[in-house]
């Protein structure tokens, strides 16, 4: 099958090339990509900006599919399945991050596109764990974008405490139109674009923001 292909570190060294189509083990779901989005880091690993990354490699981790195949022990993720998954592959399951929850800080944590192949090709194989399946109103091509919409979610949502009546400067740049859309869904958040625009102050009277990690209070 035709892949994307990060052949080398540094700059450049992309190709499309013929890979091996990935086998399921248990435990696995085999994915045929229906639609695939290119993350910021997708380009920095491109342009060898970013160093993390283990070449010759097949970039992606945002996409959606259908699965065509599942490893012994997996239950409750049919064939035809449309899906989406988390870029974990696999993790240790054995450290304190992966005993608490917090696998994606697992040392050992297969990252699709980073540390093993990823979804710029015909089929991914990942573990069950990851799977997400979709309602029917979410189409496969918006389905592709839930990984960066689901990095905003956790940390809008999860991790922070905006209330309202707060001002904060949202620069994330590829991500900051997602995170004004989870903020605006949930009724918190008008939108004043343009810092420049705004000075010398960015809320009325030209008074400081305030930041939204620390509950809005400020230092």
């Amino acid at each position: 099958m035709k892949a994307l292909v990060k052949q080398a570190k540094g700059p450049g060294a992309m190709a499309l090339l013929d890979v091996a189509e990935p086998r399921v083990g248990p435990g696995q779901v085999k994915v045929k990509i229906a639609h695939a989005g290119i993350c910021g880091t997708d380009v920095h690993i491109a342009s060898g900006e970013f160093f993390h990354y283990f070449p010759p490699l097949v970039l992606g981790h945002e996409f959606s599919g259908e699965v065509v195949e599942t490893g012994p022990g997996v239950d409750g993720i049919p064939l035809g399945a449309r899906v989406t998954a988390e870029p974990t592959k696999s993790t240790c399951r054995a450290c304190p991050h992966c005993i608490s929850g917090r696998y994606n800080r697992c040392e050992q944590r297969d990252i699709a596109g980073v540390v093993s192949n990823g979804a710029f090709t015909d089929y991914l194989v990942t573990r069950a764990e990851s799977i997400h399946r979709l309602p029917d109103n979410v189409s496969l091509k918006a389905a592709a974008l839930s990984e960066p919409l689901a990095v905003c979610v956790h940390g809008v949502c999860e991790q922070c405490s905006v209330r309202e009546g707060d001002f904060v400067l949202v620069h994330a740049a590829l991500l900051a139109h997602p995170v004004n859309a989870v903020q605006r869904a949930r009724g918190r958040f008008r939108p004043r674009h343009g810092a420049g625009r705004d000075r010398p102050g960015l809320r009325p009277g030209g008074s400081r923001p305030r930041r939204a990690g620390d509950g809005g209070r400020g230092r």
